[in-house]
């Protein structure tokens, strides 16, 4: 009878173990409230926001307080056209890259077709061409 009572005991803290793992995943790593997306405020109302924690903390007076908030709306501003001028940049440069890259793979396959039709006669060549096309259509079935 003790060997079923410890038994239903190490179950339930086990199923209770599994539960609050489960929970702990759901929350993000500060574990405040369940996962969201990250949510971009526009840069006056961040500033508010911030602005707002410092008058209680800080106990900023009413100049002080619009003084803060000008200047952060002023900075957040600058920092989101840098954040948006370097997200332009690498998405021109990732461009740039794959057009490069593929530049370089029609140039290898140029050359690659070139060396074949050198080694191959006319219908051996015309054949491994028919074999590439059936290739590349089956390809696009999937």
């Amino acid at each position: 009878m003790k060997k079923i009572l410890y038994f239903f005991i190490a179950l339930a803290l086990c199923v209770s173990a599994m539960a609050q793992d489960q929970q702990r995943r759901q929350r993000p790593q500060n574990g405040n409230g369940p996962r969201m997306e990250r949510r971009m405020f526009n840069p006056e109302e961040l500033a508010k926001r911030t602005a707002d924690s410092m008058k209680e903390r800080c106990k900023l007076t009413d100049e002080q307080y619009a003084k803060v908030v000008a200047y952060f709306a002023e900075s957040n501003k600058k920092m989101q056209a840098e954040r948006d001028s370097i997200m332009k940049k690498q998405q021109q440069e990732q461009q740039q890259q794959r057009s490069f890259n593929r530049e370089a793979m029609q140039k290898r396959m140029a050359e690659h077709q070139a060396a074949l039709k050198e080694i191959m006669t006319d219908e051996q060549y015309a054949e491994y061409q028919k074999m590439q096309q059936e290739r590349r259509n089956r390809g696009q079935r999937r």
